[in-house]
């Protein structure tokens, strides 16, 4: 697949597309669902790239960092522990964000798709990403409540 395919594929599907204004990359298209929800976004860093990168970015919502921030460590840590767990064993890549910090304020989930035979190859990849992020966030908002604010470009949780 080549850029205007993954553009023409998410746009068939009437999604959301867009590309973000402070976007450096080659290619890079956000995609959400047509009534609003998680962004995800297809990247492709450079024009010779062989490769796709699916994103995700959640924002913790300040209510969360705050109850994450009270928690005894010991119950903090099992709490991510098994989130990065599920996420690693779905086959995607996990980083909170600041790096090395107990509470993260933005947690990023990465696959790279390499050789993308098919749509249906493509879509299976984006939806894994989409879907870990949203086990994320159901996870959050069981352990510490539904938040009060909303998110604005990342999700918050």
């Amino acid at each position: 697949m080549n850029d205007d395919q993954v553009r023409l594929l998410f746009e068939a599907l009437n999604m959301k597309t867009f590309r973000p204004p402070q976007a450096q990359e080659f290619f890079h298209l956000s995609v959400s669902p047509p009534q609003g929800g998680p962004v995800v976004d297809v990247i492709r860093l450079k024009d010779n790239s062989n490769f796709y990168i699916i994103a995700m970015g959640i924002q913790v919502a300040g209510e969360h960092f705050q109850k994450l921030s009270s928690m005894k460590p010991e119950e903090r840590g099992e709490f991510l522990l098994s989130i990065q767990k599920e996420v690693l064993l779905n086959g995607i890549d996990i980083a909170t964000i600041p790096l090395g910090q107990q509470v993260p304020q933005v947690i990023q989930l990465t696959k790279a798709v390499f050789d993308v035979a098919d749509e249906n190859d493509f879509l299976e990849n984006f939806v894994r990403v989409r879907n870990t992020g949203i086990f994320i966030m159901l996870s959050f908002t069981t352990k510490l409540g539904q938040p009060s604010s909303q998110g604005k470009g990342m999700h918050f949780i």
